[in-house]
């Protein structure tokens, strides 16, 4: 059974992703195999066919973008800003329903549409993850 707490904040989450919140696609990627059906090294991975894509709201930190290090009930007034070093989205972990993403994945922003490679995914508390990204310059996309 879920606490107060849970409950309110998953509301809360509900209603900060609906509010800063935009339309993002995650299109999850394999290994590339060869003819022999093994894993090939040295080609790029390729769209799995076991995890279909996944469109989730996330709220998007572009690359530059002021960011407050601290911990619950401290003001940002308390600390110094730092800077983003690469684009990064929030996320509410539910919304991926177990098919999280992983390093090689993309994701695809859609105003304006512009694709990016997951680096990393850091599970945050309070179900709410980051995927840090990196921009992909990839034939079809247009350039911001």
């Amino acid at each position: 059974m879920a606490s107060a707490f849970d409950e309110i904040w998953a509301d809360a989450s509900a209603d900060l992703d609906a509010e800063f919140g935009e339309s993002l696609m995650l299109y999850p990627r394999a290994a590339a195999v060869d003819p022999s059906g093994r894993p090939d090294p040295n080609a790029r991975p390729v769209a799995s066919v076991a995890r279909p894509p996944v469109p989730f709201v996330g709220i998007f930190f572009d690359k530059g973008a002021m960011l407050h290090a601290h911990g619950r009930s401290m003001a940002d007034s308390t600390t110094r800003p730092v800077v983003a070093e690469r684009p990064m989205v929030d996320v509410s972990r539910g919304q991926f329903q177990g098919r999280e993403p992983a390093q090689g994945d993309l994701v695809q922003r859609l105003a304006p549409v512009v694709i990016y490679e997951v680096t990393r995914f850091v599970v945050d508390d309070l179900d709410r993850a980051w995927v840090h990204l990196a921009e992909q310059r990839i034939a079809g996309a247009q350039p911001r």
